[in-house]
């Protein structure tokens, strides 16, 4: 996804990546490491669309515009109009209060990463804020006597539900491609008072005439599948633009 700031004649930018230096964790190399798990979102700054899965579709639906991008598609919540602003994370670090938080957010910074053998591996970011000298909190641990802390064993299942859950919403992003479902689009956002033009592309939705023309069959399998809820939630989350452009407007205001 791109986007582009007519005002200020920004050229496209690819969004930050999200893990700086990840390293398998290591009960030598990280024995000493402690956590502070109140280091907020500051890492996220940059981000403007985030990957979901199928579980998140109902909460991010309430929330932000879900659309699809990639090859292979896959989805995402649009948190931004402009290449490296989030519109969700405030100046010091904190998430915009009642609003959905994704999943791949909440497990920085830990992360799997994929062997050449097919293995995942725990990984943690070794530049993330999380394991500098907290200003506050208590710092947590990731190893105790040579032993990883139920910290770390938290943070596993949480991954490995989440490495399942990518492999199904992979699953219906590639048959909902596959069916000719999803059309290129691009947002014209103009901010109130003439405050910003933000033009918001490389991203696409769902047709909905080429939804409500799907062959009766493949409905039915989609239905059973339990993928039709998800697909109605990305259509009915593209309101969701508005909320974005006034977040927008706001900031600009203030400013």
């Amino acid at each position: 996804m791109t986007s582009q700031s007519k005002n200020a004649g920004n050229s496209p930018a690819a969004a930050n990546e999200l893990f700086k230096r990840p390293r398998p964790l290591d009960r030598i190399a990280h024995q000493a490491l402690t956590i502070n798990r109140q280091a907020g979102f500051g890492f996220a700054r940059g981000q403007i669309a985030i990957p979901i899965t199928l579980s998140e579709f109902a909460a991010a639906a309430r929330d932000y515009p879900i659309v699809f991008a990639g090859d292979p598609a896959q989805p995402f919540a649009l948190l931004g109009l402009r290449d490296g602003h989030n519109l969700l994370v405030d100046a010091a670090g904190q998430w915009r209060k009642e609003r959905y938080v994704p999943a791949h957010l909440r497990r920085y910074p830990f992360i799997f990463m994929e062997t050449p053998d097919k293995q995942f591996v725990l990984c943690i970011d070794e530049a993330a804020e999380h394991f500098a000298a907290p200003a506050q909190g208590e710092p947590q641990p990731l190893f105790a006597d040579g032993k990883p802390t139920p910290l770390v064993g938290d943070a596993m299942k949480f991954l490995a539900a989440f490495q399942s859950e990518f492999g199904a919403t992979r699953e219906l992003a590639a048959a909902i491609a596959a069916s000719g479902l999803l059309i290129e689009r691009q947002a014209e956002v103009e901010l109130s008072g003439g405050a910003g033009h933000f033009s918001v592309g490389g991203f696409r939705i769902v047709d909905e005439e080429a939804l409500a023309a799907l062959a009766d069959e493949t409905f039915l399998d989609w239905r059973r599948r339990g993928w039709l809820a998800p697909i109605y939630f990305h259509l009915q989350s593209l309101a969701n633009f508005g909320l974005l452009t006034e977040w927008a407007g706001q900031e600009s205001t203030a400013a």
